[in-house]
Order: C-alpha cells, then sequence, then structure tokens
C-alpha cells in the first residue's frame, strides 16, 4: 500500500509524458470531493450571523423583524446574500447623512433668521428713538435753543456713537476700533504715543498704531520684550519715578495718545503724570469692573503691590467714578467705558473746544464742555458679571481685607474708612 502512494504514474501531456505521484493525484481528487460537497451543503454559521443582522437591522428601523430565508442556500447565494445586505447598510448609511445634513442646514436657516430677527428688534428700537427725539423737539419749546446751540451739540454727537466703533485688531477687545474713531474726529497732532504696562506688546493699545496708521511713541515695561519689532524699555513704573522716566525719553507734555495698564496703582501713577504738567490729548485708563455706578474708590497706594498671574483677584485698580471724578479735576471728560469693563477714554476739554473751533464755533470755553457731552450715567454700563468667583457678598466682604481711597466729587483723594461700607451685608 505504501509503495503503492508513492508510486510516479506517467501522463501523456502536450507531446510528450510526465509523471505524477500518486499521492498528489489522491490530495487533489480528496479536495474536488470536499469542495463539491461544500457546494451542496448549507453554510449553517453564515445562516445564523446573516438572520440575526437582518433582525437586528430591522429592529434599528422600527419594523417587525423578518427572517432571512437562507435555510439550505449555497455558498454563492449567500455571498449574493450579504452583497445585497452590504449595498442597503450603504443606503442606509446614505440616508442618515441626508438627514444630518438637512439638519444642519434648518439649523443654520433657523440660526440666520433669528439674527435677521434681531437686527430687526434693535434698528426698530433706534428707530422709535429716533422718533420719540423728533416727536419731542416738535411739541417742546425751543424758544431758548439758537440754531448755534442746536449745531454745537449736533458737532459733538460722534462721542455718542463711539460704542458702534470697538473693534479688536491686536488690543484687548475692542479698544483699537475706539482709539481709531477717536482721532478720526479730532486729528492727531504728532501721531504719537506713551503706553506702560505692555508686557512683550502683541496685544496693547498702541500696536494697531504703529503698523497699520504710521505712529510711533515709548513703550515701557518691567520685563517684557516686543515681538514686533518695536523697543520695550524696562522700567519698574511707580509713582515716585514716572516723571523721571517721561524726561529721560523726553515725551510731550501734550503727546497725542497716553495708555495707562499695571493694574494696582494706576491712580496714584497717574496723578504725578498730571501734577508734573503732562496732559496727554486722549488718556486710555485701566477700571475695575466690580464696582457700581456710584462707587468711587481705588486701592491704597503700594509700590510693592503688583498684578500675579498666577494669583489674580477682584481687588485692584479704580472704580470707573473714581477716574470720572479724577480726570475730571485735570481738565478731562469721559467719552467711553468699553463694553467688557476693562478701559476708560478720556479727551481732554481743550481738544474739544480746538475740535469745535476748527467747525467755526468761536468763543467756546473748556467749562461749556461739560455741558455739552453725554452724562456718566449714559456712559457706565457694566455689560458682564463680576470677575468669579465673586459674588456681591463675596466682594464687599473680600473689600474689609484691603485697604482703599475714595475719590471725592471734587478729585481730592482721601483715605476711606472700610467700617463704612454699607454695601457689605448685601445677599
Amino acid at each position: 500500500m505504501v509503495y503503492f502512494y508513492k508510486k510516479n504514474i506517467p501522463f501523456f501531456f502536450g507531446g510528450g509524458y510526465i509523471t505524477i505521484k500518486m499521492r498528489s493525484v489522491i490530495c487533489m481528487l480528496t479536495a474536488a470531493i470536499v469542495f463539491s460537497i461544500l457546494l451542496q451543503v448549507p453554510w449553517f454559521r453564515a445562516t445564523e450571523l446573516l438572520q440575526n443582522k437582518a433582525q437586528t437591522r430591522g429592529e434599528q428601523r422600527g419594523q417587525t423583524p423578518q427572517a432571512t430565508s437562507v435555510e439550505g442556500a449555497t455558498v454563492l447565494e449567500i455571498i449574493k446574500m450579504l452583497r445585497d445586505e452590504a449595498a442597503s447598510a450603504r443606503e442606509e448609511q446614505r440616508r442618515i447623512m441626508d438627514e444630518i445634513r438637512r439638519a444642519r442646514l434648518e439649523e443654520a436657516a433657523s440660526a440666520r433668521e433669528e439674527q435677521h430677527r434681531i437686527m430687526d428688534e434693535i434698528r426698530r428700537d433706534r428707530r422709535e428713538e429716533l422718533d420719540r427725539v423728533h416727536a419731542l423737539i416738535k411739541t417742546s419749546d425751543l424758544s431758548g435753543w439758537s440754531l448755534y446751540t442746536v449745531k454745537l451739540m449736533q458737532s459733538l454727537s460722534w462721542i455718542s456713537l463711539i460704542p458702534d466703533h470697538e473693534r479688536l485688531v491686536f488690543s484687548q477687545h475692542g479698544e483699537d476700533g475706539v482709539i481709531e474713531y477717536i482721532f478720526d474726529n479730532i486729528g492727531a497732532k504728532e501721531k504719537r504715543y506713551v503706553e506702560f504696562g505692555t508686557e512683550n506688546g502683541s496685544q496693547c493699545n498702541t500696536r494697531n498704531l504703529w503698523l497699520n496708521h504710521g505712529w510711533d511713541g515709548l513703550l515701557l515695561d518691567g520685563s517684557g520684550n516686543a515681538s514686533d519689532g518695536r523697543v520695550i524699555h524696562h522700567h519698574i513704573i511707580l509713582a515716585e519715578n514716572i516723571v523721571e522716566i517721561f524726561q529721560k525719553y523726553n515725551v510731550n507734555k501734550r503727546v497725542d495718545l497716553q495708555s495707562i495698564d499695571i493694574d494696582m496703582n494706576d491712580l496714584y501713577v497717574q496723578k504725578e503724570i498730571w501734577d508734573a504738567g503732562y496732559r496727554p490729548r486722549v488718556v486710555v485708563c485701566e477700571y475695575n469692573r466690580n464696582f457700581a455706578i456710584d462707587e468711587s474708590f481705588s486701592i491704597k497706594y503700594n509700590k510693592t503691590n503688583f498684578w500675579d498671574p498666577q494669583n489674580p483677584t477682584a481687588f485692584f485698580g479704580v472704580s470707573a467714578l473714581a477716574w470720572k471724578r479724577f480726570a475730571n479735576k485735570y481738565g478731562y471728560s469721559l467719552v467711553h467705558l468699553e463694553k467688557n469693563g476693562v478701559n476708560a477714554f478720556f479727551v481732554h476739554r481743550s481738544v474739544m473746544v480746538e475740535y469745535l473751533a476748527s467747525r467755526g464755533f468761536s468763543g467756546i470755553e473748556e467749562s461749556d464742555i461739560v455741558h455739552l457731552l453725554p452724562p456718566f450715567e449714559a456712559i457706565y454700563r457694566r455689560n458682564l458679571p463680576l470677575h468669579p468667583p465673586y459674588t456681591f457678598k463675596k466682594f464687599y466682604e473680600g473689600m474689609k481685607l484691603h485697604e482703599w481711597t475714595t475719590v471725592l466729587e471734587n478729585g481730592d483723594v482721601v483715605p476711606f474708612a472700610i467700617s463704612n461700607l454699607q454695601k457689605a451685608t448685601f445677599p
């Protein structure tokens, strides 16, 4: 038997004989028999998988499960069933993607519709406001108003539109647009600025002027290095040295723009600048939005007190009302508070007098300007909540842990007794 299994069998093929071992012939015959049997025997495992898959898909579609008849199917029939199932799955996937795209389009259309609705409400409110103003003018007794007075007030009406011009280029929020708009109206003399507290200068109030409007000036910071090619001079800004620093760099006493952001001792450093006779045409000051409209506070001066970015606090700087009162003492009028509660903008009233004179209004004095500008109540706004995690109760309780000064209505800065803080009982 073994001899027969290993025997070579001759075959005539292609005009000659070839020999094949008997064991090879036996293997090929066995494979042929097995394959022929498989073609006739149902593939029970595939049948089970197809049935389960069809049942699961029917449940996902919310249909009554129906058994897929594959009993007795051959391998070729099962392959066809699998292909049909794959085609059905692709079709289902396309249907789901179409539903997702349709839902996104409907959501986008709804968002646009909501945006249009809001804009229509804003336009309607503005139109109603204008209609009320026109009606008031028609029904009011304007006999005491001269045409000169009306035109005078119209010439300064651009100040009321400053909020519409907030725009961010390199500033922290919308300061770039406000500064552009102010100087578009009053004009720049030398296009020079002084800014301190700039860090590396990438996000500050003067980079846009330097890069896009041809300005130049002095940058000061304790350690920052400019990322845009400008030079930042390293100085620790204190009330004791700020005037000396200005003199060292020959700062013009009527420089077009001065911006201060040193977080803690801003009011006292600015006081030294103004007391030394410097009167920048426009001044931008950081303020603390946590204080209410009627609160006139500043943190007490401490030359070792600096902002710690690793441990931020809500107890810093100057309230909006304190800045307004203090600046008014030196001839400045508040014209805008940035909507995010970061910076206050002041214009010296002599600049307003020059502005009006250039438009034919002579004889106007600085004291008259106060009555032609929007009141503080119209400029003040606190659109954002207190700095987290403070509530009113926590904020006023925290104030007791610090020393404060208050700015009186005449602009004088006096110590504040924290025991007088009535709002410490707020819930």
